[in-house]
């Protein structure tokens, strides 16, 4: 019997270029370990395989996997279909199901943007909550050994789950990022938290390198999406690049509101570093008079430096590459995966 695992890399086509990305990487490192006489703990299957929905005539659908998975560990990426998150939890549960009877040594679900983590608790009665409905499904399925993802909203949100829980940092390598950007030092750049309540994960990013965190910007909302005037309580910031470090964003309403107040405190440019980068790339449905994300972070001056966590087209990339910098996170998912195949090696420590 062979002492080493043998995987498969199974992915929807939401995340096809990304798992053929981990694919090669994991194929390299494979090759490398084989030519320095290294112990085997992996083999990769030469290509990766794509997970399909079939939908029938009533709209009802079937997940379908047409490769064999017989005894092999299964890397199974996920995301929902693009501005679907509803129907991505019904295709979650499909896809589980499919692999539940695939016969596999394993599965481990890679979602590298977890839906309904922003739902994490009962703020108030007679709500849903999502991060709990999530977990609920992945861990119906008994496959099911392990979870990767990178910064979810609350670190609470693993305490839904008995599984292993890869919680990787995408704000390391975007930290990585801002440390080799031209003409950026620690004279030069400042760290602002972009409201009272990311002032942990800016204290955090202010660790990764080595730039002073001066302040944060307070804000009013008066309900969701709409914020009244704030205003900025720190150190001086003029002529300085800003920072703003936080997990997500969307409707982008206190960035750029925070953007335009640091602006007129004179820093010289702001720029908001977030793992995930959900905005506006599909049309807002039914509120013309609303202003799209980008929209907002062209108004404000702000640039968006995000990892590739979820998908964007290129065409998307193309035309809002004035102000999005994507930063992959294919090699810590590939160094993740490989780490949790290698008992000498750890996944946590990617993230420190």
């Amino acid at each position: 019997m062979n002492s080493y695992s043998t995987i498969s890399i199974v992915t929807v086509p939401e995340l096809r270029d990304l798992a053929e990305s981990v694919h090669i990487l994991m194929t390299k490192e494979q090759e490398r370990r084989e030519h320095a006489g290294e112990e085997k703990t992996f083999k990769v299957r030469k290509n990766i395989i794509l997970a399909e929905i079939e939908q029938f005539a009533d709209h009802e659908s079937m997940a379908e996997i047409k490769t064999s998975l017989r005894r092999t560990e299964v890397f199974f990426f996920f995301a929902t279909p693009p501005g679907e998150p509803e129907i991505g939890k019904a295709r979650l549960s499909a896809y589980l199901n499919a692999l539940q009877g695939a016969s596999t040594s394993g599965v481990h679900l890679v979602a590298p943007y977890l839906i309904g983590c922003r739902q994490d608790r009962r703020s108030k009665p007679r709500v849903s909550v999502t991060t709990k409905e999530i977990a609920k499904i992945i861990q119906s399925y008994g496959c099911v050994q392990s979870l990767f993802t990178f910064d979810v909203h609350a670190k609470q949100i693993e305490l839904a789950y008995d599984i292993a829980f890869h919680d990787l940092s995408g704000q390391v390598l975007l930290a990585g990022h801002s440390r080799e950007v031209p003409g950026w030092d620690a004279t030069s750049v400042g760290i602002v938290s972009p409201d009272a309540g990311a002032a942990t994960r800016a204290d955090k990013f202010e660790a990764k390198t080595g730039y002073e965190l001066k302040g944060f910007v307070h804000k009013k909302r008066k309900s969701p999406n709409k914020i009244n005037r704030g205003r900025y309580v720190g150190d001086p910031i003029a002529g300085l690049h800003i920072i703003l470090p936080d997990d997500l964003g969307d409707t982008l309403g206190t960035m750029a509101h925070a953007a335009e107040i640091l602006l007129e405190e004179g820093a010289l440019s702001v720029n908001a570093y977030l793992t995930h980068w959900l905005g506006s790339p599909y049309p807002v449905n039914n509120h013309p008079e609303l202003l799209t994300a980008e929209a907002k972070v062209r108004k404000a001056k702000l640039r968006i430096v995000t990892t590739n966590s979820i998908y964007r087209s290129p065409q998307y990339l193309k035309d809002n590459a004035d102000i999005i910098t994507v930063v992959p996170c294919d090699p810590m998912l590939a160094k993740a995966m490989i780490a949790s195949l290698t008992p000498a090696e750890s996944v946590s420590d990617l993230s420190k």
